[in-house]
């Protein structure tokens, strides 16, 4: 699963929970970590439901550490945890201890604590209202729409959790959230990798010491963000049970990281004429097996598209012609149907949009890779990619990257990196740039000095106008003219969806 999902898996085409048990209390607990079948019928459902199980597990952790308490013990509340959370939908085991423990005796009764069931705002108790149930509370009611914005905070809030501690909302200081943002800003950039393979503490891994940490738009575009919105919740909805008032006027961001040190930027004429002028892309396109590869590059270059919205077209229904001007175009959205295991997504609302096929792509034969595609019933544009995480991306984009060093373009000087797609993006818009054109509604950005008010009156441009602003950027290059895919290729496409 993503980083936002914290705690889910899939296990075959099932949802499951699964947590590291901390190394020093694997012996206690008698195994590694814990798989467990949720009762949930959706993504978003098993998300809140692993997010309050994490919680009472780690819960379950700390006290088990600080109270010293005795192998049985601990293995009888994991136990009776676990038991309280009964699967209903999946097809998997009801639960799994990853280890060699696996008890031939039923456990002896122990009190354990209770995962209750995600509260509304009138079941919540009046006295002694512990965090994690505000988080709980928080996330069940944040609307299903914002999925960007929803994904910070199911990786944001576990962590203010983690390092405020499940202490009760009246108890809360604003002391220990500038503690909390101080560790925030000292973890790496990878730490849910550290935390799931070594099972240590966000302070220890923090402590440890790292040569990059958090850069400042990470901290406070997505982690103070999501925060402080919470906060600002919980206050008003919870403010009359003892949750406090908590602005973070005074959080700052006082890492070493300078901002935008790993941005992408364009590249150059002679980048350009190497890449798709090369022996290498020649030679793909030549090949009926390898020549759906050159399509992402090609569409990536002539669009300013991000490398999922590209990923994620499904070819049935997002990529046609309108019938009064017979222009072709690509609807970038997270609305209609998706391939199987794919969640459609776009970064925000002004990201959806219409943007017409270039026609340095239609030359090189795009409609004929999109009617095969359509005629094999393909869901996908590169159904050869596989799909992972519910995103059509990630098989592509590394592809990608390793294609870049493979031609000797990868840059990793800071500020003016190429290493993947989105170098594109910046490529794209630089284009425009010098040709004196407001790329705005090709590449999904608000509009310059329009506000969102009058967005909405205006609406969008009319395809022809936006053929018109997309044909103005060129790029001098002759692109390859991709073999069509073979029937092998076709197959495999076909059952992939």
């Amino acid at each position: 699963m993503p980083a936002s999902s914290p705690y889910l898996q899939y296990r075959g085409n099932a949802l499951a929970f699964r947590i590291a048990v901390p190394a020093d209390l694997r012996d206690a607990f008698a195994c590694r970590e814990v798989v467990h079948a949720l009762p949930a019928d959706s993504l978003t459902a098993a998300r809140d439901h692993a997010l309050i199980l994490g919680v009472r597990l780690r819960r379950l952790f700390v006290d088990a550490r600080r109270q010293s308490r005795p192998p049985d013990t601990c293995q009888a509340q994991l136990t009776a945890l676990l038991q309280e959370t009964r699967y209903a939908p999946f097809a998997i085991p009801d639960v799994g201890l990853e280890g060699a423990y696996r008890p031939s005796t039923p456990a002896p009764t122990v009190p354990s604590p209770a995962l209750t069931a995600v509260p509304s705002a009138n079941d919540l108790p009046t006295s002694r209202l512990q965090l994690s149930a505000v988080i709980a509370s928080f996330l069940q009611a944040y609307p299903a729409k914002q999925e960007a914005m929803r994904r910070k905070h199911q990786t944001c809030l576990p962590v203010l959790l983690e390092l405020v501690g499940d202490r009760p909302v009246d108890a809360l200081k604003h002391a220990q959230l500038r503690d909390a943002f101080d560790v925030l800003q000292r973890l790496p950039p990878h730490w849910k990798a550290l935390k799931r393979q070594t099972g240590h503490a966000l302070r220890d891994i923090a402590a440890t010491g790292h040569p990059v940490c958090l850069s400042e738009k990470t901290f406070r575009d997505t982690y103070l963000a999501s925060i402080r919105q919470f906060l600002g919740w919980a206050y008003e909805s919870f403010g009359d049970q003892g949750f406090p008032s908590l602005p973070l006027k005074t959080i700052q961001y006082t890492g070493a990281r300078a901002a935008g040190i790993h941005g992408q930027r364009a590249l150059t004429d002679d980048e350009l004429k190497r890449l798709f002028e090369g022996p290498e892309m020649r030679a793909m396109a030549a090949d009926p097996v390898e020549s759906f590869r050159c399509w992402l590059p090609m569409l990536g270059l002539y669009t300013g598209a991000r490398v999922n919205e590209l990923c994620q077209l499904n070819p049935q229904n997002d990529i046609r012609q309108e019938p009064d001007t017979g222009i072709w175009y690509f609807d970038i959205t997270d609305e209609g149907e998706a391939a199987a295991g794919v969640t459609k997504r776009v970064k925000n609302k002004v990201s959806k949009r219409r943007v017409p096929v270039h026609s340095a792509l239609l030359a090189a034969g795009f409609v004929a890779y999109v009617t095969q595609l359509q005629q094999r019933r393909a869901r996908r544009l590169f159904p050869q990619w596989q799909v992972a995480r519910g995103r059509a991306t990630g098989e592509a984009d590394k592809w990608f990257r390793q294609f870049l060093t493979s031609v000797g373009l990868r840059d990793e000087t800071p500020r003016a990196r190429v290493v993947g797609m989105h170098a594109f993006r910046s490529t794209f818009s630089r284009r425009a740039f010098l040709l004196g054109i407001d790329e705005s509604p090709l590449v999904g950005h608000q509009t310059p000095n329009q506000t969102d008010v009058q967005s909405g009156y205006r609406g969008q441009r009319p395809l022809h106008q936006l053929q018109t602003l997309m044909e103005t950027i060129v790029f001098q290059l002759q692109l390859p003219r991709p073999a069509v895919p073979s029937s092998t290729e076709n197959r495999v496409a076909e059952n992939s969806q």
